[in-house]
This record gives structure tokens, C-alpha cells and sequence, in this order.
């Protein structure tokens, strides 16, 4: 009995020592009074927000912007001709190679109420690794690659697109039948 008695004076004595170490750490001490802040008063220019501070990271050519097709016939000539051949029709000179048979170039418009769907088109251009395109995706987009340009679609719906993509597809346009 001795022994715990002692052992529990022990115990008070520490805890006693280590409270009052504890009374003066910031942890205890009330929160000191906050003070009066007096508001601030701007006067002369607004300062310049960070965004007039950087200089613009894409060019944006002004709508409308004439379809150079010529420009989108050689885009395709180069990209697009040895899948879905010349015309468009799914039957260029590797299309037997394709994981999948290259689309019918010809029939998107039909296929979709006469109208050239460029949001899927453009879906499909830009999908990479993936069963279309692939191998070619990257350089493609690199190709492609250059000024934004706002591009009325033949949906009458405003498209930001490069210039070059804008050529492309108008090209495709012409090649619905």
C-alpha cells in the first residue's frame, strides 16, 4: 500500500510540475484583444490585373475567315488520302491494313441530316492512342497546329479552330456528296 501511495504522490507531483510548465505556453494564454484596423482608401489608376500583364500565348484571327480548300485539299492529300483514299470514299491504298475500315469521307453530311458534324469530326481528328488515326495522331495535330481562328461550321454554329483545321474541314465540306 506504501508503495502505491508513493508511486501516486509521484504522479501528482509530476503532473503538478508539468501543468504549471503548461500555464504559460501560448497554447493556454487567453487571445489577445484584437485591434481596430482602419479601412483602406485607394485613390489614382487601378493597378493592371495579371492578366494585362502577360502577353497572350495563342493568336485569334478575326471571323470571318475565307476556307483556303485548295490549302485543305493538300492537308489531306498528306494526312488522310492513304486511308480514306482520293475522294473520300474509305478506300485508300493501306485501308485493307486499318484495325477498322477508315469512314466513307462522303457520307458524313448524310448521315447527319445534311449537315457536316464537325464536333464529331474533330472529336475523331484529335483522338489519340485510340482505333483511328493511330501513329498518326501527333503529327497530325503538329500539322494542323498554328493560328486559332472562330470558323462558322456549316451547322451556322461558330467553331475556334486553327486556321489549318478550318481548311481542312472545309475541304471535307466539299467533298460531301
Amino acid at each position: 500500500m506504501r508503495a502505491s501511495t508513493g508511486r501516486m504522490a509521484a504522479l501528482v507531483a509530476v503532473t503538478g510540475v508539468m501543468t504549471g510548465s503548461l500555464a504559460g505556453c501560448a497554447l493556454f494564454r487567453p487571445a489577445p484583444q484584437a485591434r481596430a484596423v482602419a479601412p483602406i482608401t485607394l485613390s489614382g489608376p487601378m493597378p493592371q490585373t495579371a492578366v494585362h500583364l502577360v502577353e497572350p500565348q495563342i493568336t485569334v484571327i478575326a471571323a470571318p475567315r475565307p476556307v483556303d480548300e485548295l490549302a485543305g485539299g493538300r492537308a489531306y492529300a498528306m494526312w488522310c488520302a492513304d486511308c480514306h483514299g482520293v475522294r473520300g470514299l474509305g478506300d485508300g491504298r493501306v485501308s485493307g491494313q486499318t484495325a477498322e475500315p477508315p469512314a466513307n469521307l462522303t457520307e458524313l453530311a448524310r448521315a447527319n441530316g445534311g449537315t457536316l458534324p464537325v464536333g464529331p469530326v474533330l472529336n475523331r481528328l484529335q483522338q489519340a492512342p485510340g482505333p483511328f488515326h493511330r501513329g498518326i495522331a501527333a503529327d497530325l495535330m503538329a500539322a494542323l497546329d498554328g493560328p486559332l481562328v472562330d470558323w462558322a461550321g456549316p451547322d451556322g454554329r461558330p467553331h475556334m479552330v486553327t486556321a489549318r483545321t478550318a481548311d481542312l474541314l472545309g475541304y471535307l465540306q466539299a467533298l460531301q456528296l
